[in-house]
């Protein structure tokens, strides 16, 4: 291997000038296309993704989605969107990113921002939630229609799904927290009431359950507020939790092991899609149907990220209809003008909103 070395070495010395230059030339582009692989910079990638298909019957043609209820009613054509989401991603990838518009960059802090692992645990928690408030409301929606609909569960508490670096709160996620102050929480606005009472620096007491394995332990907690800027912040993400009871609820329903992405911003269309499963009428009336929002049991549509993402996926899906909370419309109609989509984008506040505009679009197709 030395003398081989020391051969191509001698035939570089004796070599043409053009010769030394190509070889120079051709190995520094080499060493900058190896460092743009390597080298990792502080930002986040935002991509357009898919169309994910939400609720499915005994009758539905295609058996999958990530939520199958047991009725032989046609769900109709409901999908949430998912977009890709890089941390930290290379210099080639960001170089390549940088060439389209319809990708989005954003700077990542690592002293600030969720750690990669971190983000995957929240995204996993809000996905949990999400279904478990989309089954709510629509069960209780439905039922409005039918009264033979009924769904069981309970409130939990509230489930940490972000604890922020520097936090002095001492909780972790996955954290359930049911008391503050010795006082049971009943409700996410209950809590945040207490915490807004508390001076900045006053230390609390909470009470959490923190998961062991398949158990939870009951513990109690000392916690307090972060400064931040001339302020103090809960900097602790959490959202209401419930148990649902599928023994007690009418129609019977099974979630899927696997979903095709993390977060809560399918919430709202997965709501419609299960509330369309469990009624005879199609409110859909056969229209191809999108959308991006959180939901809550009182059916508030909710702000998402990623909503310019979203509008490039719903046209290259062929969405005829796009469900968009009041939060993110402005975004979305922006990068809907720029793209010229044609579908029908629609603003709500509400789940009781969209079934409105629903009805109004069968409306407009009748005539």
């Amino acid at each position: 291997m030395i003398k081989y070395l020391k051969s191509l070495a001698d035939k570089f010395i004796n070599a043409q000038i053009w010769k030394k230059a190509l070889t120079v030339a051709l190995a520094l582009l080499y060493l900058v296309a190896l460092l743009s692989v390597i080298i990792k910079l502080d930002v986040v990638i935002t991509t357009p993704g898919s169309f994910n298909t939400t609720a499915y019957t005994k009758g539905s043609e295609t058996q999958a989605g990530v939520i199958k209820i047991d009725t032989e009613n046609e769900p109709g054509k409901i999908y949430t969107i998912g977009v890709y989401s890089h941390i930290r991603v290379t210099l080639f990838q960001y170089l390549i990113s940088r060439l389209s518009g319809d990708i989005n960059v954003d700077d990542y802090d690592p002293g600030s921002d969720l750690s990669k692992k971190e983000e995957a645990i929240r995204g996993d928690i809000h996905r949990e939630f999400a279904m478990q408030h989309a089954l709510i409301l629509a069960y209780t929606e439905a039922a409005k229609v039918d009264p033979t609909i009924h769904i069981a569960y309970e409130f939990k508490g509230l489930i940490v799904s972000a604890v922020l670096p520097g936090s002095k709160s001492n909780l972790e996620q996955r954290d359930l927290i049911t008391h503050i102050n010795d006082e049971e929480i009943t409700s996410l606005d209950q809590f945040r009431t207490r915490i807004a009472l508390i001076p900045g620096n006053t230390a609390f007491t909470l009470t959490v359950l923190r998961p062991n394995g398949t158990e939870y332990v009951e513990k109690r907690i000392s916690a307090q507020k972060t400064p931040y800027n001339d302020a103090y912040v809960f900097d602790v993400e959490v959202y209401d939790y419930y148990v649902l009871d599928p023994d007690n609820t009418t129609p019977k329903y099974e979630i899927a092991t696997s979903f095709p992405s993390r977060g809560s911003s399918g919430g709202a269309m997965t709501a419609l899609a299960i509330y369309n499963a469990l009624l005879s009428e199609d409110v859909t009336g056969g229209l191809r149907i999108c959308g991006t929002g959180t939901i809550n049991v009182q059916g508030v549509v909710g702000k998402i990220g990623g909503v310019e993402q979203k509008i490039v996926t719903a046209k290259l899906y062929g969405a005829e209809v796009f469900f968009v909370g009041v939060d993110d419309y402005e975004d979305a109609k922006k990068k809907y003008d720029e793209i010229k989509a044609d579908f029908h984008l629609i603003s709500v506040e509400s789940f009781a909103q969209i079934l409105t505009e629903l009805e109004r679009l069968r409306g407009e197709s009748d005539e």
